[in-house]
């Protein structure tokens, strides 16, 4: 074994210390009680989800899918990955299981996903389920302040996750907000140019 190769297991095992390979298990999970969709259920789980240390898979793909449409009808953990991943928000290759805390690397993806976040050229040219797309991707959201300063294998607390998906859902409505303006002032233009009036034209 040359020298280089040791030097790589020793970086390896150097960053295991530090960041842990060793995945945290949630317990206790909050869909057992509030999957469902109905208000009482919903702010339960905001309530709850608040006080949680960690936060598993399961809890935070609910979460996300409330956030993308406002309810989530997934049955279990297995129907709410198999969404995702149809709705291409999360690699085919997803295999995690539900009560693994989730990580920033995997949320950055989903968000990066559902806000249709491009992000720069290196965040397009690696695969969606490389670990190198999760760092890019949470760059991306570090760079757009939807996260704090992070790493892709940190994982979430309750109030940190609550905290992006506020973020996430501001971010959400400033983009349709600009884009409703931008929509405005095209139309505005091309009835100009027509010399078509227009409600802020004077008659």
């Amino acid at each position: 074994m040359n020298r280089w190769w040791i030097q790589k297991i020793v970086l390896v095992a150097a960053l295991c210390l530090v960041g842990g390979c060793q995945v945290a298990q949630v317990k206790d999970s909050l869909m057992d009680q509030y999957a469902g969709n109905d208000l009482d259920s919903q702010m339960e789980f905001w309530h709850t989800l608040a006080e949680k240390k960690l936060v598993s898979n399961n809890e935070a793909f609910h979460a996300l899918v409330l956030l993308y449409c406002g309810e989530d009808h997934a049955q279990d953990y297995g129907q709410r990955v198999a969404r995702l991943v149809e709705s291409n928000f999360l690699p085919a290759s997803f295999d995690l299981p539900a009560d693994h805390a989730v990580t920033r690397g995997t949320v950055g993806i989903v968000l990066s996903k559902m806000l249709k976040v491009r992000g720069g050229l290196l965040m397009q040219l690696f695969r969606p389920d490389g670990f190198s797309t999760q760092r890019y991707a949470v760059k991306e959201m570090v760079h757009l302040k939807l996260f704090p300063a992070s790493s892709p294998h940190q994982i979430f607390t309750g109030p940190q996750l609550i905290e992006v998906i506020g973020r996430a859902e501001d971010y959400q409505l400033s983009v349709d907000r600009k884009a409703s303006a931008e929509v405005f002032e095209e139309a505005e233009s091309s009835a100009h140019d027509q010399g078509t009036p227009t409600d802020t034209q004077e008659k």
